[in-house]
């Protein structure tokens, strides 16, 4: 793994505290100052560690990757900025992640104003009228995990005082065996914390493996273009499984589908096409695949041999394809007529003695007669006296 990805996965790990913090103090609900001081403590705590990374490793980056590091330090700020605002903290915060990001709170408890004291809390009935729209039945399927848990999130925002309502209803929408996975759990985080660790779906390594050994062989483009892009969905939900952003996971399961394809393909022009290109999604991948398939057979649906039957019809038409054609007339003995078999039978016999006669080289000259018999046209008569050995 280079050093980019290794810093990602750091960054990924403290991305994840912010957003916990995060989640709690953004709310409509009222919230002790001690409760949201200690948050902002977290959320500066977190950023700080990420612009560490970058700044200590940034001169090991590529261009692309200076590029996808400061997209993720600037979401990082801009939320931390809107939470800054929400609690009336005016305090000037760079983008540079050059410059260190402290925060005053010694006076935040005395001067905190929290906006939602006046709010009336929502009733059961209000909660679950909400609750009901937002979360959907859950199978079990790792596919479907990450929406449902996207599901339990927002039920986190607007749960108010109904922690055990919302942990019971989520409860009701767990079918199958998914249900017996949650037993104990009293909180929504506990919930999503012991789904995401019995819910798994293959790894990234066991996708890629597989997109990787999916041969073209004797399928047409659009069939075998069809194999890949499931398997393409699925790793890149892996990938956002395993902490990366949707638009990274996209980009990594193409390269991969892309890769798949140039190594597999039956064709060394479509190959040689499929190396030189650059996608940015699985759709511009396939619609170059299958043109270019296209441009090389005449149509999407052409099969592209390169199997053993293919071989054997360009062989067949040389004299030595014809003396090994014998276990398969049809393709290329030059007297074989399909309407009429002992006409063939008669030519073969006449025409290719020498085919008959290999058991018996040491003997040839005192069974010949009967060779010819036994190749003639006409069966020996029951009684017919064959001509004895001298």
């Amino acid at each position: 793994m280079d050093i980019w990805h290794e810093t990602l996965e750091a960054i990924i790990k403290h991305k994840e505290t912010f957003r916990k913090s995060y989640k709690c103090i953004n709310k409509s609900v009222p919230i002790s100052p001690q409760t949201v001081k200690k948050h902002l403590e977290v959320l500066t705590s977190s950023i700080n560690k990420i612009r560490i990374l970058l700044l200590t490793y940034e001169r090991n980056f590529t261009e692309e990757n200076k590029i996808q590091a400061r997209e993720i330090y600037d979401d990082q700020i801009g939320k931390f900025k809107f939470i800054l605002q929400k609690y009336n903290i005016f305090q000037n915060i760079s983008n540079d992640y050059s410059v260190k990001i402290t925060l005053d709170l010694d006076n935040f408890e005395n001067n905190f104003d929290n906006n939602n004291s006046d709010e009336m809390a929502q009733t059961v009935a209000q909660f679950l009228s909400n609750a009901s729209k937002i979360l959907p039945e859950f199978d079990g399927k790792a596919e479907s995990l990450q929406s449902f848990i996207d599901a339990i999130e927002l039920l986190e925002l607007i749960k108010d005082t109904h922690e055990t309502v919302a942990v019971n209803l989520v409860k009701t929408k767990l079918k199958g065996a998914s249900r017996n996975l949650i037993t104990n759990e009293t909180t929504l985080q506990q919930i999503i914390a012991r789904l995401k660790a019995s819910v798994k779906g293959e790894s990234v390594e066991v996708l890629t493996a597989k997109i990787l050994n999916i041969k073209q062989h004797g399928k047409a483009a659009n069939v075998y273009t069809k194999e890949i892009e499931d398997l393409t969905k699925s790793l890149e939900n892996a990938y956002i499984s395993d902490g990366i952003s949707a638009e990274l996971s996209t980009k990594y399961s193409t390269q991969t589908a892309v890769k798949a394809m140039a190594r597999n393909c039956s064709s060394d022009r479509v190959k040689l096409i499929m190396e030189a290109g650059s996608f940015s999604n699985m759709n511009e991948a396939v619609s170059k695949f299958v043109s270019s398939c296209t441009e090389a057979t005449g149509t999407q649906n052409t099969i592209l041999f390169t199997n053993k039957r293919g071989y054997n019809y360009n062989r067949g038409h040389s004299h030595r394809g014809h003396s090994r054609g014998r276990g398969n007339q049809n393709n290329f003995n030059p007297y074989y007529n399909p309407q009429n078999r002992q006409n063939s039978y008669n030519r073969r016999g006449r025409g290719n003695n020498r085919g008959y006669n290999h058991a018996n080289n040491n003997n040839a000259s005192s069974s010949n007669n009967r060779n010819i018999r036994l190749t003639s046209s006409e069966p020996p008569q029951e009684n017919e006296n064959l001509p004895l050995r001298n």
